[in-house]
């Protein structure tokens, strides 16, 4: 009886602690300002399957070191986000704004219509614009499966580049992820991104992905709501964004806060934000 205890059940005690564990993915963190109430998810990067069979690096929070904090230019309420230069280090691809601080007014913050979600109409140029949402679980797909990417957003080209992570330069970027809303093929929810705005492949990296992986992990296992806003930013004519202003702040207590820019380049390319056409350096 002991051999066949030892054989088949102490496994799967095994497995139900570790998968518990797994589960407590969402801590406070005191992080290096401090603040006790700043959340993070636990869990380390982890290598996940797609639907589609691909190999992905699932970036949390934990793995967003904080932002850089000495782009003065962006350390104001209403910076000028044209002006903004990225500095070439893949790690500074997302800088604070406002010293991190959220600017929503207290309308904007109201939960009287409960959870929704708002995009602007494209503009002559078909470009996507500023996209609002008070995001709560209840708008969250559930077992729905997704469907296959179609649209085309200004500037996107199928350009593969086997020396990027993931083996293509440009990703269809939604403004709201899917996880949150469930808009896949939503022209005002698409615009063009490079790998390295919209997915974080290696630790120390911090993108778009991080901040919506922290917000779905807060939404999931606190019920709680989260006022979302993100902004393309466009020069001139430009059919590219040059980056994304993204900005997020629960309601109910302090512990999802951010304001940021997240420059839209890729290391080792140079873009033309014109078009969308790219050249390997």
């Amino acid at each position: 009886m002991n051999k066949v205890f030892k054989r088949y059940f102490v496994p799967i005690l095994v497995f139900l602690g570790v998968t518990f564990l797994a589960g407590c993915s969402v801590l406070p963190n005191s992080g290096s300002n401090g603040d006790k109430n700043t959340y993070r998810t636990t869990s380390k990067s982890e290598y996940r399957t797609s639907r589609n069979g691909e190999k992905y690096l699932y970036a949390t929070a934990m793995d967003a070191p904080k932002p850089s904090n000495e782009n003065k230019e962006a350390n104001q309420s209403h910076p000028d986000f044209t002006k903004l230069k990225w500095d070439g280090n893949v790690n500074d691809v997302v800088i604070q704004v406002n010293n991190n601080k959220p600017t929503f007014n207290s309308s904007e913050l109201s939960t009287n219509r409960g959870a929704w979600q708002q995009f602007s109409n494209l503009d002559n140029l078909n470009r996507a614009h500023t996209a609002n949402a008070m995001l709560n679980r209840s708008l969250m797909p559930r077992g729905r499966t997704r469907e296959r990417l179609f649209i085309h957003p200004t500037a996107w080209h199928f350009k593969k580049a086997p020396d990027v992570p993931g083996g293509t330069l440009y990703n269809r970027c939604h403004l709201i992820g899917y996880q949150f809303t469930g808009q896949n093929n939503n022209p005002k929810n698409l615009v063009t991104g490079t790998r390295a705005c919209n997915a974080s492949d290696h630790a120390g990296q911090i993108s778009q992905q991080n901040y919506e992986n922290a917000v779905a992990d807060y939404l999931r296992q606190t019920g709680h709501d989260v006022r979302y806003q993100v902004e393309p930013i466009y020069k001139g004519n430009d059919l590219m964004a040059s980056g994304i202003h993204l900005m997020g702040q629960s309601i109910q207590d302090s512990k999802i806060s951010f304001n940021v820019y997240i420059f839209n380049v890729q290391p080792g390319y140079t873009l033309n934000y014109a078009n969308g056409f790219a050249q390997k350096n």
